[in-house]
């Protein structure tokens, strides 16, 4: 994707200059490289961008029409890139607290001020959300498992072999049933052992905090690596067992097969998602699980585009899933929700009966609870999550 980024910069800066000449002098590339460059892009769009003759370089109708889009293109990668570093390094943000008056009246003031002697760029929001609002959006009882089928599946033999993970999920059972006389008094008892890796695309499952880090060693907040995720221990902060009460929240469906305006992306973004917001009349706001329900054909790179995740984390978003993946980085899909942003990431959920139970009742919120085990230094587990209209 780098190398087409600069295709399109060199596009527009001749399209700015009028001149193939001025546009690499401003670029400070040659002129035969840059014309390679725009050549390039035209075989790849399948139109000329430009008419050229020996007095002057003019925009095509086609040209023109790129100009906007492509400028939009550009911009929007550098603000990701430069927001992505300053979530990262922790020089701004918004941090949301949900809490009850009476803490936000007595312990939080003095912990928020710890917080911006040590992050002057972070500021903290407080709200006061109660579980009683939260439990007003369930209207008429239907309850909605976003847990896709499970399928048992075999562990690989690597993992067999050294009884650790190595990237790829399974799923196994045995069963059993106590025979008459059982030594340990179990007669006419049946039980069975579950084993499983929960991570991938096999289980709907939640990711914890301490699931990624930023690839130089560091988890959400700026915790090392080397130090809170163990051998013996896994992880020691920021795991699933720090979900103590687990997750009660409201939730919202971005449903953007029923967007009115007119889209050509495969991928959401912030524009569709404000647009659905303008449709509906709903507002992600703080604490909000966030979904996307976008069903594009196999192969095809959909879900929620990398350059929402700094919206998200401006609006103070919870929860969400189905952060598409970029070419530069195949781990930014949880980097940038989980390491940038604090973002908990339900992982392969299955959102068709959502959406179509959304769209009948023409209903996008609801309430959505998530209780995973408080398994100790646990990376992450397989969930039931339910949303309830």
């Amino acid at each position: 994707m780098i190398r087409e980024l600069r295709h399109i910069h060199a596009f527009l800066a001749v399209a700015r200059r009028g001149s193939f000449t001025r546009a690499a002098a401003e670029l400070r590339v040659s002129q035969p490289a840059l014309t390679v460059q725009v050549r390039q892009l035209e075989a790849q769009l399948g139109v000329s961008l430009f008419d050229r003759n020996k007095r002057r370089v003019a925009l095509t109708q086609a040209g023109r029409d790129l100009v906007a889009p492509l400028e939009r293109v550009i911009f929007d990668f550098e603000s990701v890139i430069a927001n992505t570093r300053d979530f990262v390094e922790h020089r701004r943000g918004i941090v949301t607290v949900g809490a009850l008056p009476s803490i936000a009246a007595g312990l939080l003031p003095r912990a928020m001020k710890r917080l911006a002697d040590d992050h002057p760029g972070i500021v903290v929001r407080v709200t006061d959300a109660l579980a009683g609002r939260i439990a007003a959006l369930v209207k008429t009882g239907e309850v909605i498992s976003l847990e896709r089928p499970l399928v048992l599946q075999q562990r690989h033999e690597e993992i067999k072999r050294d009884g650790k993970p190595n990237g790829l999920s399974f799923y196994e059972m045995t069963f059993r049933t106590f025979p008459k006389g059982d030594p340990r008094g179990n007669e006419d008892f049946s039980s069975d052992v579950q084993s499983f890796a929960p991570h991938g695309a096999l289980l709907t499952h939640l990711d914890a905090l301490c699931h990624y880090s930023d690839g130089s060693g560091h988890l959400y907040n700026g915790f090392p690596l080397e130090t809170t995720v163990t051998a013996d221990k896994g992880c020691t902060r920021l795991g699933i067992d720090t979900l103590k009460t687990g997750i009660v929240t409201r939730g919202i469906l971005i449903d953007a097969t029923r967007l009115r305006q007119f889209r050509t992306s495969p991928r959401v973004f912030v524009d569709d998602i404000e647009a659905f917001e303008r449709q509906t009349g709903l507002k992600v706001g703080p604490g909000d699980a966030l979904f996307v329900y976008n069903p594009q054909p196999p192969g095809t790179r959909g879900g929620i585009d990398a350059s929402v995740v700094p919206w998200m984390k401006e609006r103070g978003v919870a929860l969400t899933s189905n952060i598409a993946r970029v070419p530069e980085d195949g781990h930014a899909d949880h980097r940038l929700p989980i390491v940038a942003a604090g973002i908990f990431l339900l992982d392969s959920p299955d959102l068709t009966r959502l959406a179509e139970t959304a769209a009948r009742l023409n209903r996008w919120e609801f309430m959505l609870t998530i209780a995973p085990p408080l398994a100790p230094g646990a990376t992450g587990y397989p969930v039931n999550p339910l949303a309830m209209f």
